[in-house]
C-alpha cells in the first residue's frame, strides 16, 4: 500500500497482476497498459478502493479478473475491453461499488459474470452483451444497478442466481433467451427480481422470454411455466393473466406497491401461498369462479382492496388468506368451504 502513487506504466512482459497489488491507492487516478502484451490476470484486489481512477483499458491478453479488482474504484466512469478480448470470466464483487461506471461491454469469449460483479453501479445506463458464451450470471450481479432500464441477456445463458436483478428501480424491460433454465438452486423465479420482506418498488412492466423456452414463456409482460403464472413484474399496475392459466404459484408480486388490479380468466383453480402478500395499493381482484384454492396469506395486508369476490367453487381458504383487508366489510364464505383457519 502507497497512497502516494498517482500513476502506473504496467511494463510489456507482466504476465500477472497479483492479489492487493495496489488495493488502497487512494491517490491512484492513472494506469497505463497500452504496451501491455503478455498480461494474463489481474488478481483479486488489484485494484480495489483506488478511488480516483477514473479510466482503464484492459488488454486483450487478459483472461480473467479477480474478485473485486476494482471493487469501490468511484470515480471509475470508463472501462475498455476490445470486444474479441481473451477475457473469460469476470469474478465476483470486480465492479462492485463503481458508482460513476456508465457503460460497460462485455466481450464475446466471456463465459461466467460473478456474484455482485456489477452490484451498486448506480450511473450505469448501458450494459451490452457483445457474445452469446455466457452460461451464467451470479447472485446479486447487477443489484442496485439502479440507473439501468434495458438488459438484452444473451443467448445461450442457461442460470442465474438469485437477486441477480433486485433494487434495479429504473428498469424497464428485460430479455432471457430461450437458453434459460432457471434460477440457481432451484429458487423461484421472483428470487431474481424481489426481496423479501421488503417493498418492491420499481418500473419493470415487461419481461420477455424468446420463443423456443421449453420452460419458460411470457405473457403482457409477465412470466409463466406451463400453466402455472409464476411472476408479475413489480411495474406492472394492471395484471390480465393469461387463459389456460391454472395456478398463480407462490409469491408471483410479493409486496408489489404498484399493483392496483389483478384480473383472471375461467380455469384458474389455485392461488398459492403470499402470492399477492403485502400489495398495499391493490384495488381490485377478479377471479373466475373456478378457483377452489386460495393458499396461506395469499392477499395478507391488501388493505386497499374493495372490489373482490369468493369464487363459488372455492374450497380451501390457507390461514391469513384474507387478513388485514381494511376495505373490506363483508366477505361471503362459499358453500364448499368445510374449514376455516385462523383469520
Amino acid at each position: 500500500e502507497d497512497l502516494k502513487i498517482t500513476k502506473v506504466i504496467i511494463g510489456k512482459n507482466v504476465k500477472k497482476i497479483h492479489d492487493d497489488a495496489f488495493s488502497n491507492c487512494k491517490n491512484l487516478s492513472e494506469v497505463e497498459m497500452k504496451h501491455t502484451q503478455s498480461l494474463q490476470l489481474i488478481g483479486d484486489n488489484a485494484f480495489k478502493n483506488c478511488e480516483n481512477l477514473e479510466h482503464i483499458t484492459i488488454p486483450k491478453s487478459v483472461e480473467k479478473l479477480g474478485s473485486s479488482a476494482f471493487q469501490n474504484c468511484k470515480k471509475l466512469k470508463k472501462v475498455n475491453i476490445d470486444s474479441s478480448s481473451k477475457l473469460n470470466k469476470i469474478n465476483e464483487n470486480t465492479f462492485n461499488g463503481c458508482v460513476s461506471m456508465q457503460e460497460f461491454e462485455v466481450p464475446k469469449n466471456c463465459t461466467y459474470i460473478g456474484n455482485s460483479a456489477f452490484a451498486n453501479t448506480t450511473a450505469m445506463n448501458k450494459f451490452v452483451f457483445s457474445g452469446n458464451k455466457i452460461t451464467e450470471i451470479g447472485e446479486r450481479a447487477f443489484e442496485k444497478a439502479s440507473n439501468l432500464k434495458n438488459l438484452n441477456l444473451p443467448d445461450g445463458l442457461k442460470i442465474v442466481g438469485e437477486k441477480a436483478f433486485a433494487s434495479m428501480k429504473k428498469l424497464e424491460e428485460i430479455r432471457f433467451p430461450a437458453s434459460f433454465t432457471g434460477v440457481k438452486n432451484g429458487k423461484d423465479f421472483p428470487a431474481l427480481f424481489d426481496i423479501a420482506d421488503a417493498e418492491n418498488i420499481g418500473n419493470l412492466r415487461s419481461i420477455n422470454i424468446d420463443k423456443g423456452n421449453p420452460i419458460y414463456h411470457s405473457y403482457k409482460g409477465s412470466v409463466y411455466k406451463k400453466k402455472s403464472l409464476v411472476y408479475i413484474p413489480m411495474g406492472i399496475e394492471e395484471a390480465y393473466i393469461e387463459a389456460g392459466t391454472e395456478e398463480i404459484e407462490n409469491y408471483v408480486a410479493n409486496a408489489h406497491m404498484g399493483l392496483k388490479k389483478v384480473i383472471a380468466k375461467k380455469g384458474l383453480k389455485r392461488i398459492g401461498k403470499g402470492a399477492f402478500l403485502n400489495c398495499f395499493g391493490l384495488e381490485t381482484v377478479i377471479l373466475p369462479d373456478s378457483v377452489e384454492e386460495v393458499g396461506e396469506a395469499a392477499f395478507l395486508g391488501c388493505e386497499e382492496l374493495k372490489d373482490f369476490k369468493m369464487p363459488e367453487n372455492l374450497r380451501h381458504i390457507g390461514k391469513l388468506a384474507f387478513y388485514e383487508l381494511e376495505n373490506i366489510e363483508q366477505l361471503v364464505i362459499p358453500d364448499k368451504v368445510t374449514e376455516l383457519n385462523e383469520y
